[in-house]
């Protein structure tokens, strides 16, 4: 008696349980793509470089050893050529190039594309490797496209290696832009002790948005008097270097 009795209590407490469902489960939707979602029709569009900032920070005047410089000469028509060239002590003046810029989402009539940087320089007496490369005294130059092109550790070791290596990361969308990086070119401008030479620096970045570009100028000069010797910034080096040839 007691058994028939049992089954039916657990039939009872189990019943309920078996009788319920398992509830429907969405129907599957196919995976979308972030950068393609109707909310953000202008994302298929790529990025834009946005330069915010471009400064000169002055390091000060250098005095350095005799030094054995390795030199790689580009040329189209044949092998590089490498050696290595023992220069005498020199002296000049450090500054240091701090470039803010971010990759922004294009937005209705912008064009994709990356930030520009142009190194213009002028001097009464160009170093030797520039002379090389084409430069004339006197006379405005973009150090990128003429020295750059002939001696590509410019790129690499030099000043300009940094922006070479600079982040192009395009950023997801809305809100579509990053945080601001930071570029620094270090550069040190020298002549043989005893020396003397004027250069003028105009370092423009221009932005692949609608943004205007950024631009500063400095001037170097460096005298057999060391007392003479100074490196100035900003609107009185402009005013120097538009006394001789303007700029492109």
């Amino acid at each position: 008696m007691l058994f028939p009795l049992f089954c039916a209590m657990v039939f009872f407490l189990v019943q309920p349980l078996l009788a319920q469902q398992p509830p429907e489960k969405p129907p599957a939707t196919p995976a979308q793509d972030p950068e393609k979602t109707p909310h953000h029709p202008v994302a298929e569009g790529g990025c834009c470089c946005l330069v915010d900032s471009v400064e000169i920070r002055k390091k000060g005047h250098r005095t350095l050893d005799k030094i054995t410089k390795h030199i790689v000469i580009d040329s189209p028509d044949a092998e590089p050529e490498e050696f290595d060239r023992e220069i005498g002590p020199q002296v000049g003046y450090e500054f240091k190039v701090v470039i803010k810029y971010r990759n922004r989402r294009v937005e209705a009539g912008e064009k994709a594309g990356d930030c520009v940087l142009k190194w213009l320089e002028m001097s009464d007496r160009p170093p030797e490797s520039y002379l090389k490369a084409g430069v004339k005294p006197d006379e405005w130059t973009d150090i990128s496209e003429t020295v750059g092109k002939k001696f590509p550790g410019l790129f690499k070791n030099g000043t300009l290696g940094p922006w070479k290596r600079h982040k192009k990361d395009c950023p997801l969308p809305l809100p579509g832009i990053r945080t601001p990086e930071t570029v620094e070119l270090t550069d040190i401008p020298t002549v043989l002790r005893g020396s003397s030479r004027r250069m003028f620096f105009h370092i423009i970045v221009e932005s692949a948005c609608n943004n205007k570009p950024q631009e500063v100028w400095a001037m170097q000069v460096l005298e057999k008097d060391p007392s003479k010797w100074k490196f100035v910034i900003g609107e009185e080096a402009k005013r120097e270097a538009e006394k001789g040839q303007k700029t492109p």
